[in-house]
């Protein structure tokens, strides 16, 4: 139990951090070549045994050619991801499905640039459209802790959408109640030749 409420605590405390850090308009970019394979490996094996905990079946497939590596705010991306398919692991049940896919959308632009997609879905409880409308603002939930008996504060999603703003990402997100969440994620990246 004492460890439960201090990772709790501790995620309330750097959800108010991060949102702080952003409305403050003191967030800084850090642009780093990166092995891309890596990074979503690192991701799927964090959420690979949460989701198994839960007996839900996650999967992560590259639905087209990645490069080896890309240059990006790599931390950036990484706190979309983990904000977004940790939702989906707490609002899917067991027995349900969270699939992962990711595709590089376009060639390189005159200067290496290239689109990435992020589809996220599950087959959790979903979201109302009356809630949809709401579901980026601060502090929201469509049901309290004491009513699903989730735990959570209400800033996961805010965070995603501030910072997929920050990057210049766009964010759509289509859910059913009882049916599940989708999210797409298009961000630039820009083709790295070799690890910096």
């Amino acid at each position: 139990n004492i460890q439960n409420a201090g990772q709790t605590l501790l995620a309330l405390i750097n959800d108010i951090l991060d949102m702080s850090r952003i409305e403050s308009g003191k967030v800084f970019f850090k642009e780093e070549s990166f092995d891309f394979k890596n990074f979503i490996k690192d991701i799927n094996t964090v959420f690979e045994n949460q989701a198994a905990d839960k007996h839900i079946d996650y999967s992560c497939v590259f639905a087209s050619k990645m490069e080896p590596y890309y240059i990006g705010d790599v931390m950036k991306i990484q706190q979309i991801l983990i904000n977004i398919i940790g939702n989906a692991i707490k609002f899917t049940s067991a027995g349900g499905t969270i699939t992962h896919s990711v595709k590089q959308l376009s060639k390189p632009d005159i200067l290496g640039n290239v689109k990435i997609q992020v589809k996220i879905k599950d087959t959790g409880i979903g979201m109302s459209e009356e809630y949809l409308k709401k579901a980026f603002e601060a502090f929201t939930r469509e049901r309290t802790s004491t009513e699903s008996g989730i735990q959570g504060t209400g800033l996961g999603l805010s965070i995603v959408k501030r910072t997929c703003e920050l990057l210049g990402a766009d964010l759509k997100v289509e859910s059913e109640v009882g049916k599940g969440t989708e999210f797409t994620i298009i961000y630039s990246l820009k083709i790295a030749s070799k690890p910096e």
